[in-house]
């Protein structure tokens, strides 16, 4: 007996109306009483999305091979190579011209120096294409259900670039008529995660980001907590025993003090009068050498009988030693941060950091904007991001009028407002909190507030 199963894209009414059409006689001296075909309404588990992963439930000499894992040795290089696998019946001599299966590919990524892809989008365009598909052809590479897909022709070893978040997120934009481009503070943010080799749970801490701000001429209070008009003056050095003291007050696990000094975040130095105008300048330690050249008057003096007179201290360095926060690098960082699988078990990501992005004459701006996936008992949802944050100061009407234009671009995104206060005020609340009106209003009733 022949068994119908629908298609996707047609229902059972449809397929009953076509069985009725079919005219079939039975053949002469053929006595059975059974029908010549049954229309199926269920799939079988090897086409149905949920029952596909469940319970081994398709053979796995047909369906998929064994897993194989590779190790990155080195965090900052991104390129791996890898042995596509191939069915054990599968003849693996020679060389074939044509994909004979798929390998599903899943990146995890702990410790690289930049954000790397580990959600792709279900896409097409030339830009995406080129994108996933690395040095190779765009024709051998898809996006499945578990991330990229290779199509097999042989088990010859091959090399390629592992694709970087930003490069996804600006290839979908593009296709889509966007020009994305990284704003300054993302290019900052890039540089601090980079710093922290990707592990920005590490300035958590409100006490050291603080901290940070008073060196770098912010203001903040004795407790180092953030004032309202933080008016930025000339960046400070700090003694060394008076840091040591103020990081030891933090508390928490580990050698604070040391890891600062690891990841070059703070730079050792002298602080030195001149004998000539008076004046005290800060020499960072690979200056120190046996005479001195004073910034204020350009007179060199030697070190000699001066440096006894000089006190060693601290200033911040590279991309922490920028005021307001690094440009708000710190919020940005640590909300990205929330959806990581360290801190969210189920979820991973694809995020770019702060970018703007212009389309016949229209433009938008984020702090963040990433590709989600969720995987929970075995089901799985997706999606779209979009993120507005804030390290201490105040959500907006500017800020909503920015995300709601987001939200008429993108309908269906997840709108994130993030901020590292305690608390949100009346007007905040009211703006973000969901309504009938404020979802006719944006497109999109999803806004979510976080609180790190």
């Amino acid at each position: 007996m022949a068994h119908f199963i629908r298609s996707r894209h047609s229902t059972m009414d449809e397929m009953q109306a076509y069985a009725k059409t079919l005219k079939l006689e039975i053949p002469k001296g053929d006595t059975s009483t059974d029908g010549f075909f049954a229309l199926q309404h269920w799939y079988p588990r090897i086409w149905d999305e949920w029952a596909r992963d469940k319970d081994d439930a398709v053979p796995r000499d047909t369906y998929a091979e064994p897993e194989a894992s590779i190790d990155i040795e080195d965090p900052k290089e991104l390129s791996v190579r890898f042995k596509p696998l191939l069915p054990t019946f599968a003849d693996k001599d020679g060389i074939h011209s044509e994909g004979r299966c798929a390998n599903d590919i899943e990146f995890r990524f702990y410790g690289a120096g930049e954000y790397l892809a580990e959600v792709f989008p279900q896409s097409s365009g030339p830009h995406f294409e080129r994108a996933i598909s690395g040095l190779g052809s765009w024709r051998d590479w898809r996006i499945g259900r578990h991330g990229l897909v290779k199509i097999v022709a042989d088990d010859l070893t091959e090399t390629r670039d592992v694709p970087s978040a930003e490069s996804i997120v600006f290839a979908w934009l593009t296709d889509r008529g966007w020009k994305p481009g990284l704003s300054s503070a993302g290019m900052l943010a890039k540089q601090m995660y980079r710093a922290l080799d990707g592990q920005p749970f590490a300035i958590h801490n409100p006490k050291l980001i603080g901290l940070l701000e008073c060196m770098n001429g912010g203001r903040v209070k004795d407790n180092l907590e953030p004032v309202e008009d933080n008016k930025v003056t000339q960046e400070r050095d700090m003694p060394v025993a008076e840091l040591k003291n103020r990081v030891q007050s933090f508390g928490g696990r580990g050698d604070l003090h040391g890891y600062l000094l690891k990841k070059r975040i703070l730079r050792l130095g002298l602080r030195m009068q001149c004998p000539h105008c008076t004046r005290h300048s800060w020499f960072p330690l690979e200056a120190v050498r046996d005479a001195f050249s004073c910034p204020r008057c350009l007179n060199a003096f030697p070190a000699l009988d001066n440096v006894e007179n000089s006190r060693w201290s601290y200033k911040t360095a590279g991309p922490f030693s920028v005021p307001n926060y690094a440009d708000g690098a710190y919020s940005v960082l640590l909300t990205v941060q929330c959806f990581e699988d360290r801190k969210m078990a189920t979820m991973r990501i694809t995020p770019a950091l702060s970018f703007t992005a212009e389309k016949n004459g229209a433009k938008l701006e984020a702090d963040f904007a990433l590709f989600w996936q969720e995987a929970v008992f075995g089901e799985r949802k997706e999606g779209l991001a979009f993120g507005e944050c804030k390290t201490y100061g105040r959500f907006e009407e500017r800020d909503f009028n920015r995300m709601r234009e987001i939200a008429k671009a993108f309908p269906g995104a997840v709108l994130v407002f993030s901020t590292l206060r305690e608390e949100l005020t009346e007007f905040e609340s009211r703006r973000l909190r969901a309504s009938p009106d404020a979802a006719e209003s944006t497109g999109n009733p999803n806004a979510h507030s976080i609180r790190y």
